[in-house]
C-alpha cells in the first residue's frame, strides 16, 4: 500500500481531451506519473476503466469533478498540456507514414514511430491497445490533431505509406528462370523472367511482394510465390502455400520461420483443447482460418497463419472479452483441426450469433 500511494504522489493531473467512438467530447485531468506517456497509460488500464477528474463535456458547461469511462469506448486521446508525450521514447525510431481507415468510414493518417528495420506487424502487436500516431490529421480536415493516443479496436485498414525498399534482400534466385529485380516505386520485386509474365501477373507479383507475409519471406531469402499459380486477389493462407512451394519446404518448417520472426509461439495444435474451441463459433473460425487452443480467466491463446488480421482479433474480443494471444500455425495444419472441432452439420447454437453475422 505504501509503494502505491508514493507512486501516485508523484503522478499529476494531465489535461486531455477524450473524444469516445459515438463522437462525443471530454476534456479533463488523468493522473500520469513524470514522463509517462498516454498510449501506454491507456494501454495499461487493466479495468477498463479511465478515470478523469474535472471533466467538461463538449455539449454541456458543467464540470463534474470525477468521471469514469470505458478505455474501449475511446476513439483517441489527445494531450492538451505539452508535456505529456503519446509515446515512450523516441530516440532511434524510424518515423512511417500511415494512413488507417476507422470504423465509421473516415481516414486519418499520421506517423509511427518504430525501431529500425522494425516490422509493422510486430509493431502492432507489441504496441498494445492504444496507437501513439504522432502528427495525425483527418484526411476530410485541414485541421491537425497533433499527435494522439489511437484505440485499435476502432481501425479497420492500416495502410503503409513509406518505401521500405531499403529493408529488402539483395538478390533473390528462381530455380526455374533467371532472376529479375523489378521496381514498383518503394519495393523492389522479385519475379520469373519478364517473358514468361503477362501484364497482369507481373502486377499481381508486385502487389503480393507488399504482404507482410512476402516480405517476411525475403528476409529468409526465401523466393517469393509464383503469381501464376495464385487467384487474383489471394488470402494469407494460399499466399502462405505458395511461399512454401515455391521453396520446396513443408508449411510446418516454414511456420517455425514466421513465429520466430514474429517472435510468437510456435502453436502445438497437438495438445489443443477442445473446450477452447467453444468460445467462439465455427463461421468465424473458418473465416478467418483460426481457432481457440487454450484459455484461462483472462486471455484466450489462438492459433492462426494470420496474426495481422485485426478484424479476427476485433471479432473475438467481441465475442469473450478476453486478451487474444497468438500462436502462429501452418493454414494445411489448421484447416482439418477446425473441421474437426466444428463439424459442418453441426449449429453453433450461440446467442452471439447475431453479433457475429453483424462482424462478418
Amino acid at each position: 500500500m505504501l509503494q502505491r500511494s508514493q507512486s501516485r504522489s508523484t503522478a499529476k493531473p494531465r489535461r486531455v481531451r477524450l473524444v469516445l467512438r459515438d463522437g462525443a467530447e471530454v476534456d479533463g485531468g488523468v493522473f500520469l506519473g513524470p514522463g509517462q506517456a498516454l498510449a501506454p497509460y491507456l494501454s495499461s488500464r487493466k479495468s477498463g476503466w479511465v478515470n478523469l477528474i474535472s471533466a467538461t463535456w463538449s455539449d454541456s458547461p458543467d464540470e463534474s469533478s470525477h468521471a469514469v469511462l470505458q478505455a474501449d469506448q475511446l476513439l483517441v486521446a489527445i494531450p492538451l498540456d505539452p508535456e505529456v508525450p503519446v509515446l515512450s521514447g523516441t530516440t532511434a525510431l524510424t518515423m512511417r507514414g500511415v494512413e488507417l481507415r476507422l470504423e465509421d468510414g473516415r481516414r486519418l493518417r499520421g506517423k509511427l514511430h518504430l525501431g529500425d528495420r522494425q516490422r509493422l506487424a510486430d509493431y502492432l502487436h507489441a504496441v498494445g491497445k492504444f496507437i501513439p500516431l504522432t502528427e495525425a490529421a483527418f484526411t476530410d480536415d485541414p485541421s491537425p490533431l497533433g499527435d494522439v493516443a489511437l484505440n485499435a479496436q476502432a481501425v479497420r485498414v492500416l495502410r503503409d505509406l513509406t518505401s521500405r525498399a531499403a529493408e529488402e534482400p539483395d538478390e533473390l534466385v528462381d530455380d526455374d528462370a533467371a532472376p529479375v529485380r523489378r521496381s514498383s516505386g518503394a519495393t523492389p520485386i522479385v519475379t520469373p523472367a519478364l517473358s514468361l509474365l503477362s501484364d497482369a501477373d507481373a502486377a499481381k507479383a508486385e502487389r503480393l511482394a507488399q504482404h507482410w507475409l512476402s516480405r517476411l519471406s525475403a528476409r529468409f531469402r526465401l523466393l517469393p510465390a509464383d503469381p501464376r499459380r495464385l487467384a487474383e486477389h489471394p488470402g494469407t493462407a494460399e499466399l502462405w502455400s505458395a511461399i512454401a512451394h515455391a521453396n520446396s519446404v513443408d508449411e510446418s518448417t516454414f511456420a517455425s520461420s514466421v513465429a520466430a520472426a514474429l517472435r510468437l509461439p510456435l502453436a502445438d495444435l497437438a495438445r489443443s483443447s477442445p473446450a477452447a474451441a467453444t468460445l467462439i463459433p465455427g463461421r468465424v473460425a473458418r473465416r478467418h482460418l483460426l481457432l481457440p487452443i487454450h484459455a484461462d480467466a483472462r486471455s484466450v491463446h489462438i492459433a492462426t497463419c494470420d496474426p495481422s488480421d485485426l478484424d479476427a482479433e476485433q471479432a473475438i474480443r467481441a465475442l469473450i472479452q478476453r486478451q487474444v494471444q497468438w500462436h502462429v500455425a501452418p493454414p494445411s495444419a489448421l484447416r482439418p483441426l477446425i473441421e474437426a472441432r466444428y463439424p459442418a452439420d453441426r449449429p453453433t447454437g450461440s446467442v452471439a450469433a447475431p453479433l457475429v453475422r453483424s462482424l462478418l
